[in-house]
């Protein structure tokens, strides 16, 4: 696979976003003939723009999900491997916080042929509004 290859594959896929600025980093680090890297945490973190603890969460969350491979090589880091078929049928993971943002259901103010949104109350009268005066007595 060609590196232009790789880096569209990976922004086409629907992993979460940090975890897509890793794997371009790892595919930067692949040569053309050669599908792995041999990064340090510590170096991927830098060149993504994230902490190491982060970094090291995605990896292994990845990992876990089958979207890259990892294991003892030759170098004094671990080989990694990107499992292209995985992260093209990947989905984003819910959210660690707890929930997802509801989904819309109301629609829209509709428009007036001013352009003013209508609205189901009227606005609130201010002070004054009842006897016809204005909210600044010293003004004529």
């Amino acid at each position: 696979m060609k590196p232009q290859e790789r880096t569209r594959a990976i922004l086409l896929s629907k992993v979460e976003t940090s975890l897509r600025m890793v794997l371009v980093v790892l595919a930067d680090a692949m040569t053309e003939d050669r599908e792995t890297c041999w990064l340090k945490v510590e170096t991927i973190a830098e060149r993504a723009g994230l902490c190491e603890r982060q970094t090291r969460e995605l990896l292994n969350s990845a990992e876990e999900r089958g979207l890259i491979r990892r294991w003892k090589g030759d170098h004094a880091s671990r080989d990694i491997a990107i499992e292209w078929e995985a992260l093209a049928q990947a989905e984003a993971p819910g959210s660690s916080r707890g929930g997802s943002r509801p989904a819309k259901t109301a629609a829209p103010p509709a428009k007036t042929a001013g352009g003013v949104a209508k609205t189901a109350d009227p606005p609130a009268k201010t002070a004054g509004a009842e006897t016809g005066k204005d909210c600044h007595p010293d003004r004529q």
